[in-house]
């Protein structure tokens, strides 16, 4: 009986840990998702200082909390969630804009 109860504690665990591992790969895939966004926004901000633009674009953010919203919704997420998700993806993105302006500005000297 305890070499069944044993057996089957590995045998858990070992699923356990399948999961963690697929878990960790697709958290991976996130940063890496995030690195090549956050990328795009140093372009974008250069693209938008070349046409005398301002880089918080509020109606923009708006238009991409509703669209968010409703795509996080129909996949069963929650809709404050992803809002909050993007809040901080949005603030980090407007650093990376503001901070890419500035090299830009300097480079420029």
């Amino acid at each position: 009986m305890e070499l069944e109860v044993e057996a089957l504690y590995n045998d858990i665990m070992e699923k356990l840990q399948k999961i963690r591992n697929t878990i960790e790969k697709t958290d991976r895939q996130i940063i890496k998702l995030l690195k090549k966004r956050f990328e795009l926004s140093g372009i974008m901000a250069k693209e938008k200082i070349g046409k005398g633009m301002k880089i918080l674009d509020k109606l923009r953010e708006k238009e991409l909390h509703e669209f968010y919203g409703k795509t996080a919704k129909a996949m069963g997420i929650s809709e404050k969630f992803i809002k909050n998700l993007f809040n901080i993806i949005f603030t980090e993105s407007r650093r990376k804009q503001i901070q890419s302006s500035k090299i830009d500005v300097k480079a420029k000297k």
